[in-house]
């Protein structure tokens, strides 16, 4: 059996800021957990590790898979088609959903840090924070008020991979 819990070890200008730990819904989401574990681990050439946090909200964080190179290859292993039905919860209320969003050849995903009503059955959900949530509301303190919502720092996963 695979393991259904995976982290993200986080550093904010080159320095280490700590470690999210996510249990993937496996039972929910098995694709889309599977999909974020092999990106996690990188087990196919690529994936999460060296990525950065691109958007950051008072509701999320956000990263994703960001070279045109890994991107492509992405969509070549993982396509739209593979989530033929994309499963969600009812209800997004809990703090701590990782939910992912696939837009064109991009796979995004994202931490919510509060209840957010308004993405309910928007994306799928396909895990929880198990710990680190103090490490989210770091990243959320380089928030930035600009449009894109773009950090203000450079907020990098050193490493990641599963527990």
């Amino acid at each position: 059996m695979e393991a259904n819990l995976s982290n993200l070890d986080v550093e904010i200008n080159h320095e280490y800021v700590g470690r999210i730990v996510l249990r993937l819904y496996d039972d929910i989401a098995p694709k889309t957990s599977r999909n974020f574990r092999e990106l996690a681990t990188g087990q196919n050439g690529f994936g999460y590790k060296g990525s950065v946090f691109h958007r950051v909200a008072d509701f999320m964080v956000q990263g994703e898979v960001t070279s045109r190179t890994e991107t492509v290859l992405v969509d070549e292993v993982y396509t739209a088609d593979h989530f033929p039905t994309r499963p969600s919860l009812s209800s997004i209320t809990s703090p701590v959903f990782w939910q992912v969003l696939i837009v064109g050849l991009t796979q995004i995903f994202y931490i919510t840090s509060c209840p957010c009503p308004w993405l309910d059955r928007r994306n799928v959900v396909f895990g929880e924070v198990l710990e680190g949530l103090q490490v989210v509301h770091t990243i959320q303190s380089y928030a930035s008020d600009h449009i894109s919502r773009k950090p203000s720092a450079k907020i990098t996963i050193r490493n990641c991979g599963v527990v």
